[in-house]
């Protein structure tokens, strides 16, 4: 039985390494795919600025041709980011049920040298990285980030697009400022319901 003990003991801490490891992965591939997007983002918009000074039919050319591609990017990066998102909460969840086990076996009296909280439960897992639960702190994350960037893109876009089939300057700030709104709003939406669906399918056995 101790030698079994022992074996389990081993196997879970060589599981709560692959997830610490998993975790860094998603983090460095979130932060990867955000800073890329927004580099994009800036590269396009410097080019804007030199084409804008050449002629206003050649800069709704190039911007109608860059601004869509740019905006799959941002939504191809909003996805998977608020993917890594919900990995990374999965997985600190599962480390939280190994540090169950390791609280259980050193006993109430050593309690104390585990600073962060065993269990399972989303709860306890955005308590340990210190984050506050609630709907404001989904408007916090990179992927909220992401959708904001490319909204605005998304509504660039649309108002250039009116501007080109001669609408009034007015009526196409207006649409694409509406176009703007509504797209964060579909993001924001998405995202919460993404996410909801992706971390409370898992039972917490300890809450």
């Amino acid at each position: 039985m101790a030698s079994d003990d022992g074996a389990f003991l081993t196997a879970l801490t060589t599981e709560h390494f692959g997830l610490a490891g998993a975790r860094s992965t998603t983090v460095s591939e979130s932060a990867g795919r955000s800073a890329l997007y927004l580099a994009a983002v800036s590269s396009t918009l410097i080019a804007l600025g030199f084409v804008a000074q050449v002629a206003d039919e050649t800069f709704r050319l190039f911007a109608l041709a860059a601004l869509p591609v740019l905006a799959f990017l941002g939504f191809a990066t909003f996805m998977r980011v608020l993917e890594c998102s919900i990995e990374d909460l999965f997985y600190a969840r599962a480390i939280g049920r190994i540090r169950q086990y390791y609280v259980d076996l050193a006993g109430p009296e050593r309690r104390h040298f585990f600073m962060l909280e065993p269990g399972d439960s989303i709860e306890t897992a955005l308590q340990n990285m210190a984050v506050q639960p609630g709907r404001l702190q989904v408007s916090l994350t990179s992927q909220a980030m992401i959708s904001v960037v490319n909204s605005a893109v998304i509504g660039a876009g649309v108002a250039i697009a009116c501007g080109a089939l001669s609408a009034s300057e007015e009526l196409s700030v207006a649409v694409g400022v509406v176009v703007l709104l509504l797209s964060v709003v579909a993001h924001q939406v998405y995202a919460r319901r993404r996410f909801e669906a992706g971390v409370t399918p898992a039972e917490a056995r300890f809450p």
